[in-house]
């Protein structure tokens, strides 16, 4: 059999794996965004607070509520605030984030949506971009830092937006 143009068999089926192995990353953080509601919202602080690494950040961009350490963003989670918001009615929903992925280090950046419940029905609260880093551990990929800015006349949530695809660009 002779071997075509793109390449010997190995060699594409080495390209194939690291094809499948981009693709599964990809996958791999999709799942941990997409995990961040629910646990949050089903009070499931421990499980929300293992998608951050032993020593991860997570910025709110508020010092009564960013956390360093799983620990402290696992109090964050366990907090009256949140129990409160849960208890009356709330969702934590993310877009599918825009994903950039160098080695075992990646960089996500989408947004996220709170709503919660009133007498009319269900409201958005507050609607912020979240810059997610994240880094390859013997458990998969963990937050390192998530950067959390409200979309506001600030213009702090379209700062974060410009500087983290340029950062992604950069990458």
């Amino acid at each position: 059999m002779a071997e075509s143009e793109s390449g010997s068999t190995e060699e594409r089926i080495a390209q194939l794996e690291a094809r499948l192995n981009q693709v599964e990353d990809q996958l791999a953080l999709y799942q941990s965004v997409s995990a961040y509601g629910p646990a949050v919202d089903s009070l499931q602080s421990k499980m929300a607070a293992e998608l951050w690494t032993e020593d991860g950040v997570y910025d709110i961009g508020d010092p009564q509520f960013d956390a360093a350490g799983r620990d402290e963003i696992q109090a964050l989670f366990d907090a009256d605030y949140h129990r409160g918001l849960v208890a009356s009615g709330c969702a934590h929903t993310m877009t599918l984030p825009h994903i950039k992925i160098a080695g075992d280090r990646a960089v996500g950046l989408g947004y996220h949506r709170l709503f919660t419940q009133d007498e009319g029905g269900y409201q958005l609260f507050r609607l912020s971009v979240s810059r997610w880093e994240w880094v390859r551990t013997a458990e998969g990929w963990k937050t390192t830092r998530r950067v959390h800015r409200l979309l506001s006349d600030d213009g702090s949530g379209q700062a974060l937006l410009g500087q983290t695809l340029a950062d992604m660009a950069a990458m």
